[in-house]
């Protein structure tokens, strides 16, 4: 019977716990404008498109995050005049956000830790490659970091502003600058 309940105790604890974080989420989602720069060993490009972000706050210095962003096709000219059509496909991942409130709660300043994943995919038929039409295809994944602002403006509706370097790695180099809107849910 001793057995029993420190056993019972052991698996209370934790659903106790878990219980009581629940009870102090507030989950937000929202929509920004993605302002990106690529560099590649002889590709820059600044592709710009959607980026849409869904997270809870766990407390008041601690969020969880995902992040989704998807771009338009930018046309680059590389040497020899080939011009290519290079567009970031997706890009998401996961993110612990440390946040810092400002005074009277109307918002905050945070920064992000986590991981994300990219992929790129770039086609040419310019008369440079022999009027052949070339496909290339790109996916690279690590560690990414931020520092942003929060700042409510009506009710639980709150703009926002990031940089965020997703990427930063053997040769592959992933920034951007959001600018948004998030709404947060009681």
């Amino acid at each position: 019977m001793k057995h029993l309940t420190k056993k019972s105790i052991a698996l209370a604890v934790p659903l106790i716990l878990s219980t009581q974080g629940f009870a102090q989420e507030k989950p937000y989602f929202g929509v920004d404008y993605f302002a990106g720069n690529f560099t590649q060993s002889n590709a820059d490009i600044s592709p710009d498109g959607l980026r849409i972000k869904v997270g809870s706050d766990l407390h008041k210095y601690l969020a969880l995050e995902v992040h989704f962003a998807t771009t338009g096709e930018e046309e680059q000219e590389v040497t020899g005049g080939a011009k290519w059509d290079i567009k970031l496909d997706y890009l998401y991942g996961t993110y612990a956000r440390g946040q810092f409130p400002l005074g009277n709660n109307r918002g905050s300043i945070y920064a992000i830790a986590g991981y994300s994943t990219f992929s790129f995919s770039s086609d040419s038929s310019s008369s440079a490659l022999g009027n052949e039409s070339v496909e290339e295809d790109a996916s690279e994944s690590g560690g990414s970091i931020g520092l942003g602002m929060d700042y409510a403006v009506y009710n639980n509706w709150l703009v926002n502003l990031d940089y965020t370097s997703y990427l930063n790695k053997d040769g592959y180099e992933l920034n951007a600058f959001n600018i948004g809107v998030k709404y947060q849910l009681d």
